[in-house]
């Protein structure tokens, strides 16, 4: 036996020879006193059901939380093993639980008393937790196997204040389940207000990015437990295929030299969360992301308990940046969205001061329609009444639903075209200067609004001073490097464009890992002709493209290739006789920009 499982063993034997020790009078005391502080709870009170167990040896009793429950009407289940798991059978007395698996009273097996795990509130026994919510359970690993499988159900662990020991955390291994909150005679303990970052970012990205349903209805559902604090705020929204980035950092540069406190919420980041929630230059602090997440956390509890509805990593994101930002009184938030527009999370907010739509192409078929004109119907659904727009120049078909969209609900629009060439832009391409076009129309519509500190020379000055780490970045000249997050067609059409008009004829080296949704063929095809050679490289992510199916594409169109085990070997393909770029899937640009800037000798910026 290894010293970590002895360890473990007699850390285990001394908390329940600790909860022993209680005398069986003052246990009784203390688990009425527990099973009235469940009862206090909200997400207790938002729950149709109750899994709950029949105490054995010196558990805390349930009897008189369960008794209640029945007498409120709530549904009661209590757990049988089978084989190595258990399930919950729905029971309608304490009469109908029969002695069973390892002595413990259990419900009969019938199928129709089967509950499926759907609001669900489960009461966890245990022999120690942490504060934090670490849990010990008997060693059998019942209950952390059917968190495993059950990862949204809310799970409270039930426990006297005795049985709290932050030290079990250094005994936790990678298969425990840890509980969302903690009861005892003495408190409720919401775990999540005790999370450190690690915890907290991987709380919030538990959600994944995909729901059954739309986002704009799973964000109002959970910006209603929170207040509704987007209609404290004011916005400028901005949808498109590609380019929002960049407007937004337009715009968010002219706010800062313009002196105007304006916050900056965009998707996805680079190399850390807290990218997305800025205020000017600064990202969200750790104490406001910790506070303010673990307000959103708990409110999606208590959504998914009362409604079935269970907010994603988008939701909760944006939660937070419009908590941060009330609290911050910012004069307006530049709000880019995620996916599409007409259903997409952020256009819960109210009609904005201003819609801006930037340049539209073919990504996310399956969800938004596969024709440009589909996809611009998807994203001029950001356009309310009461707003005015931005539209970006571009497909005539594309103006057309947009001019329509405009017509039709009575919205003043202006189009964006390109900023006068003597303008030195702070973003490198050529499509940039239809990005600053648009954030210049903008700014001044916010001017004409009365926001009176962005004057034309303001404008300029946000133009040229602007930097956007990942979109076309030049890492360094020596040996040359470039990244830039296209991870989409006209992504990359813009890239190469812009490449073949700074630099003529030349010929480049391309590193490239894109998710497997992505239309990599036609990628690999854009970049072909102005390619000496082409890496593949895979990102970190469930949704990528093995390198190995890209290299296979890329040779099959008669470009010379080579796949990279791991982003650590780009390092190695770099030399001062060739220009490198690096480009696809954010999450990877992010990966790599942080390893290539400390080669260079550069800060994280």
């Amino acid at each position: 036996m290894s010293y970590y499982i002895k360890e473990k063993k007699a850390f285990r034997k001394q908390m329940l020879a600790a909860r022993e020790s209680i005398e069986p009078q003052t246990r009784s005391l203390l688990s009425k006193e527990i099973c009235s502080r469940i009862q206090l709870m909200e997400w207790y009170r938002k729950a149709d059901y109750i899994f709950a167990y029949a105490p054995i040896r010196s558990e805390v009793d349930m009897k008189p939380l369960i008794e209640t429950a029945f007498s409120d009407g709530k549904r009661v289940a209590f757990p049988r093993v089978e084989k190595d798991e258990i399930l919950f059978y729905e029971v309608n007395n304490f009469n109908e639980l029969n002695e069973g698996s390892f002595h413990v009273p259990e419900p009969e097996k019938h199928p129709g008393n089967l509950i499926r795990v759907e609001n669900v509130l489960v009461l966890v026994p245990g022999c120690a937790f942490s504060r934090r919510g670490a849990r010990m359970g008997y060693g059998g690993g019942f209950y952390d196997r059917f968190f495993e499988k059950h990862s949204q159900a809310v799970r409270v662990g039930i426990a006297y204040e005795s049985q709290l020991s932050d030290a079990l955390e250094q005994l936790a291994e990678p298969t425990d389940q840890w509980m969302d909150g903690i009861v005892t005679e003495a408190a409720f303990y919401d775990c999540s207000q005790y999370y450190t970052r690690e915890q907290m970012l991987h709380k919030i990205c538990e959600g994944g990015y995909f729901a059954g349903k739309p986002g704009i209805v799973l964000s109002r559902q959970l910006l209603s437990y929170l207040g509704r604090p987007q209609e404290q705020l004011q916005f400028v929204h901005i949808a498109g295929t590609n380019g929002k980035g960049s407007v937004a950092a337009f715009l968010n540069q002219i706010c800062i030299e313009a002196g105007i406190s304006a916050g900056m919420y965009t998707s996805p980041h680079l190399t850390d969360f807290a990218e997305r929630i800025r205020l000017g230059h600064e990202v969200i602090p750790d104490e406001e992301l910790l506070a303010l997440g673990a307000r959103v956390l708990s409110a999606a509890k208590s959504m998914w308990l009362e409604t079935g509805l269970f907010p994603t990593m988008s939701d909760d994101a944006l939660a937070i940046a419009l908590l941060y930002y009330r609290k911050k009184s910012v004069k307006f938030v530049i709000l880019e969205t995620g996916m599409g527009g007409r259903l997409d999370s952020t256009n819960v907010i109210p009609p904005a001061l201003v819609s801006v739509i930037t340049q539209i192409g073919l990504e996310h078929t399956r969800y938004l329609g596969d024709t440009l004109t589909a996809i611009a119907n998807e994203k001029a659904g950001i356009i309310k009444n009461g707003s005015r727009a931005v539209l970006m120049r571009q497909e005539p078909e594309v103006m057309a639903v947009l001019e329509g969209v405009c017509k039709q609900r009575n919205i003043p629009w202006v189009v964006g075209d390109e900023v006068a060439t003597e303008v030195k832009l702070g973003l490198f391409g050529a499509h940039q200067r239809k990005n600053a076009a648009v954030a210049a129309e903008t700014a001044q519509i916010l001017c004409e609004m009365g926001f009176d500190e962005i004057t034309p020379d303001v404008i300029v000055r946000g133009l040229q001073k602007c930097r956007w780490p990942g979109r076309m970045e030049l890492l360094g000249e020596a040996p040359w490097c470039m990244i830039d997050g296209a991870h989409n067609v006209s992504g990359v059409q813009a890239l190469c464009k812009s490449l073949k008009e700074s630099f003529k004829d030349e010929q480049f080296i391309f590193v490239m890992g894109v998710l497997a949704d992505k239309d990599y063929r036609q990628m690999a095809s854009e970049i072909l002709p102005i390619a000496k050679r082409v890496y593949t490289v895979q990102p970190a992510s469930t949704r990528a493209l093995a390198a190995e199916e890209l290299t296979t594409a890329i040779r099959a169109l008669g470009g010379e290739c080579e796949m990279l085990a791991s982003t650590d070997r780009i390092s190695d393909i770099l030399n001062a006789q060739e220009k490198t770029v690096i480009f696809g899937s954010l999450s990877l640009i992010g990966e790599i920009r942080q390893r290539l800037l400390q080669i260079y000798g550069r800060s994280m910026k």
